[in-house]
């Protein structure tokens, strides 16, 4: 569906007209007030608000009516997507140079260069208080919510060791209740992030971004889900996204330039994510063996672009090989290969529940999941969801071709944190998040790199984190709602091994063990940080 035809088609032009009209009546009035007010709507904390004159200029009130209708057209073209805001990218700006906010003649022509000016013409009318800047940011962005009334808040971002690579917001450097643009230069580093936006409109819809450009093909990179981002630079600056995408050089020159998802073998440990395609240049981070890196795509002979944990950056080509990950439309046998299968098919509930052994049943008030498995040609896991008359919804068929004593597949759901989801683990394929609500795949962690075998036991917490363990081995591992490896848990005792159950309680996850001695099992009891709490034997 068309979303800009949409919304607000009937009677479009008489709410722009009457919108127009009032607001700019109210910004006169408010224009000829703020000439005996000291105070202001929002505030960055490296700027300071000038002392309005004394009298009012009406040429000045009607600039600002000019530029307010050229505002309020923008906003509503945002609104018209879907979206909570508008965003502009006005160009790379340079990074030892100043506060941009006092150099009003080095600020007027990046604007001009932008090629944003002439259409925005809002741009050239944001006050100093409104510009928002960390020091030796390369990257100048305007934001707009869609809703005059929405709060608009910019934090420092961070994400390093101290916070698993995870991001995290920091201190508060603009906030605003006014829903006013502003100026936003940020990103030191073209490959991490350092600001993180929040808006809340009147209605309660809350937006937490991170501004940054795609070193994929050179456009902001907005949120693929609500609420959303409309990026209006596509509208304004002609070429904009266009023939900006890495190019295949090497062996792969003359394929399709698709993003693939790849896999770290050939390394003892870990393999370095650069900032650039250097191996003297900076690493973001090491990447364990058996991790998948996302969104792949060949830069050179030498070097993968990709993303691991939100960074993005180069791997060193030899390092990685591809991941079958493709989720098929389930015709033909192509899907059937050495590295199992996973793909998406309409599942009618008689027939799945008819197919094999059920393993998960869950019902809230609007879905119905059931897992059934099955032994007839390997091991296969059917998953479906269904409405409250089981009608299919969406559905997946995972499985391998060589049955072990170990389950290759399990299915759970998590109906904590922010969505409840459904997680699809095939040994070979990987564990998959999927949203109950859409069907969409979220994310995808290789059991490799979760350090998992099969047979799976799993848990979430009431904020979402998952707590999952292998049959083979004694470490379990915490994944957060998003798929980040938040950290590993090990009893530290080699006469604990098998895990067969995860509970989480309070305080502490509580792992049960089919190991132990003539008197009873081992059960553990680990904190929500990893660190072992309470150790004890059990009556079988």
């Amino acid at each position: 569906m068309d979303l800009r035809n949409s919304r607000y088609r009937t009677h479009k032009s008489i709410f722009i007209f009457t919108g127009v009209f009032i607001g700019s009546c109210i910004l006169c009035i408010s224009s000829v007030f703020a000439q005996v007010s000291n105070g202001t709507k929002g505030s960055a904390v490296t700027n300071s608000t000038t002392e309005p004159d004394s009298a009012v200029d009406t040429a000045t009130v009607a600039v600002e009516t000019e530029e307010y209708r050229n505002l309020s057209l923008h906003r509503q073209t945002a609104l018209n997507t879907g979206s909570i805001c508008g965003v502009l990218f006005l160009g790379y700006v340079n990074g030892g140079a100043g506060n941009i906010a006092s150099d009003s003649a080095y600020l007027e022509e990046v604007l001009d260069l932008s090629g944003c000016a002439e259409e925005c013409t809002f741009l050239k009318t944001i006050p100093d208080a409104n510009i928002v800047e960390i020091e030796g940011g390369n990257e100048l962005y305007c934001i707009y919510p869609c809703d005059e009334k929405a709060s608009l808040t910019v934090h420092e971002y961070m994400i390093d060791e101290s916070n698993n690579y995870s991001g995290e917001a920091g201190e508060v450097l603009y906030h605003s209740d006014s829903g006013e643009p502003i100026l936003l230069r940020c990103n030191v580093s073209e490959c991490v992030a350092d600001c993180q936006v929040t808006i809340e409109d009147s209605q309660g819809e809350v937006l937490t971004w991170v501004p940054m450009i795609s070193l994929y093909d050179g456009t902001i990179s907005v949120p693929w889900e609500a609420p959303f981002v409309y990026d209006a630079t596509y509208d304004v600056v002609e070429g904009y996204g266009i023939d900006t995408e890495a190019e295949y050089e090497g062996e792969y020159e003359g394929e399709e330039n698709i993003l693939t998802i790849m896999k770290v073998v050939n390394c003892n440990e870990w393999v370095s994510l650069r900032e650039y395609p250097d191996v003297n240049s900076n690493r973001l981070i090491k990447i364990p063996l058996g991790a998948l890196v996302h969104n792949c795509v060949r830069y050179s002979d030498e070097f993968v672009f990709g993303e691991y944990n939100g960074l993005y950056g180069y791997v060193l080509s030899d390092y990685l090989e591809y991941f079958s990950d493709e989720i098929y439309s389930g015709e033909g046998d192509s899907r059937y290969s050495d590295n199992g299968y996973f793909y998406n098919s309409i599942l009618y509930y008689e027939e799945l529940m008819a197919s094999g052994n059920e393993i998960l049943n869950y019902s809230n008030d609007r879905y119905h999941v059931v897992a059934v498995r099955s032994y007839d040609n390997g091991e296969t896991l059917c998953v479906g969801c269904y409405n409250s008359e089981n009608e299919p919804l969406w559905g997946y068929i995972t499985g391998v071709n060589e049955v072990t004593e170990l389950t290759a597949t399990d299915a759970f759901v998590t109906v904590t944190g922010e969505r409840p989801g459904v997680i699809i683990g095939n040994s070979l394929q990987g564990l998959h998040m999927i949203d109950m609500e859409t069907g969409e795949v979220l994310w995808l962690r290789s059991y490799e790199e979760l350090h998992l075998t099969g047979s799976v036991c799993l848990a979430s917490d009431e904020d979402g984190t998952m707590y999952a363990a292998g049959y083979y081995g004694a470490e379990i591992v915490a994944i957060a709602e998003d798929g980040t490896i938040l950290w590993w848990a090990d009893p530290d005792n080699n006469d604990v091994y098998w895990p067969y159950e995860i509970i989480v309680e309070d305080n502490v996850i509580v792992v049960n063990y089919f190991s132990g001695t003539e008197i009873g099992h081992f059960v553990v009891a680990y904190r929500k940080d990893g660190s072992p709490d309470w150790m004890d034997i059990l009556p079988y």
